[in-house]
């Protein structure tokens, strides 16, 4: 058993690191191509895969608490990364004229 998931619901790291690699890290990879696509929807994926960011970030203080230095730097980059994306521009509609 993994010492920062004594008390938790998990015995062993494998559920919630699948977890965090297809699903916050999935949310985040398809927001960042959406970005750097410019594809239309850009805006609200990224706002999407932020508010995902910052459930997982909320749901791991809930279950296990403070384990970790690095949480508070974690819990500021999500924030940041939700500020920045209101400068992405809104969504507009794509030009599909031949």
């Amino acid at each position: 058993m993994s010492l920062w998931l004594r008390g938790s619901p998990f015995g062993v790291p494998f559920v919630p690191s699948v977890f965090l690699a297809f699903v916050v890290g999935g949310a985040s990879f398809f927001a960042a191509i959406a970005v750097l696509a410019r594809w239309s929807f850009a805006r609200q994926a990224s706002f999407a895969a932020g508010y995902v960011v910052l459930g997982w970030l909320m749901l791991q203080m809930a279950l296990i608490g403070p384990a970790s230095p690095l949480q508070p730097f974690a819990l500021i980059a999500t924030i940041s990364s939700l500020l920045l994306t209101w400068l992405l521009p809104p969504t507009t509609p794509v030009d599909v004229r031949v």
